[in-house]
């Protein structure tokens, strides 16, 4: 199953009527095909023709309207989403940050969704990238989620869900992969197609 086929389920299931992905790059891959009322994009390339042709730190700075900070996360913002999909700048000082950024602008109970967690070799995961696949370091940021409690389909490279059911707590753990490749069951919280329906279908 694919990162689309579980956005898809998650927003039917719950009823959520709006949609920010960030980090296009061809449409048709999944943007395309997320069933929901409102849904925006952003994408620094013109090829992606995504909604705001940005990159993720100038729309968060100039789209969504700062209005008080603490600790540099975003406490208050002129739009809210009921789903957030990060499939951006795979570097996890960037994941980092749109992931705090992006859970200010997330509705309680809405959900937080990344992409490409869980690289299967170290040599997809390198910095700067190396290989036509690639996954980037993103499992670095996902590392320092404390909670709230979150679950990563095994499949399509790994797809991280975090339901915004309490505070973001992170950490500034760092974590390497051979590290992250021994603990990665209990890092990520990997799941089955059946095992994450049973997690949403128990959401209420």
């Amino acid at each position: 199953m694919t990162r689309t086929d579980l956005i898809n389920y998650i927003i039917k299931k719950q009823g959520y009527k709006s949609y920010l992905e960030i980090g296009v790059q061809k449409a048709e891959r999944n943007f395309n095909k997320i069933d929901i009322p409102y849904k925006k994009s952003v994408d620094p390339d013109p090829k992606a023709n995504a909604s705001y042709c940005l990159t993720s730190d100038e729309y968060f700075e100039s789209v969504i309207r700062r209005t008080s900070t603490q600790c540099g996360m975003l406490t208050g913002t002129s739009e809210r989403f009921d789903v957030i999909f990060i499939d951006g700048l795979h570097i996890a000082d960037q994941v980092r940050k749109d992931i705090i950024n992006s859970w200010a602008c997330l509705n309680e109970g809405g959900v937080l969704i990344l992409h490409d967690t869980n690289p299967d070799r170290e040599e997809i995961t390198r910095v700067p990238r190396e290989t036509q696949e690639w996954c980037g370091d993103i499992y670095k940021a996902i590392h320092q989620i404390d909670g709230p409690p979150k679950f990563t389909l095994k499949d399509d490279h790994g797809v991280t869900v975090i339901r915004k059911t309490a505070p973001l707590v992170m950490s500034d753990g760092i974590i390497e992969w051979e590290g992250f490749d021994t603990f990665r069951e209990v890092i990520l919280h990997l799941v089955s197609w059946e095992e994450a329906i049973k997690i949403i279908d128990s959401w209420t």
